[in-house]
């Protein structure tokens, strides 16, 4: 039997930036209305923590560097904010 993924409407869309650089080039420049046009809503601490994010960086993130990120805006929040495991990701 497959283990659950919790998957937030967060790391959906960080996994949908990993995977598709023209929604990742989008999220950078306007990651409030990127997400929404595409269904998700993220907090304010959620868009902040995108914005710190530089586009050089996402072509480098490991699996390990974004749970990372992933965890302090959950912990910034005070929520679990889910995170990925390395078969999410094509």
């Amino acid at each position: 039997m497959p283990s659950k993924i919790h998957l937030t409407p967060f790391t959906t869309v960080i996994m949908l930036a990993i995977r598709d650089v023209k929604f990742r080039a989008a999220l950078v420049k306007t990651p409030k209305k990127t997400a929404e046009t595409a269904g998700f809503k993220l907090t304010e601490e959620e868009v902040k923590a995108i914005k710190k994010w530089k586009a050089a960086e996402w072509d480098k993130m490991t699996v390990k560097d974004l749970n990372e990120r992933i965890d302090a805006v959950g912990d910034e929040a005070g929520v679990d904010s889910g995170g990925v495991d390395s078969g999410d990701i094509d």
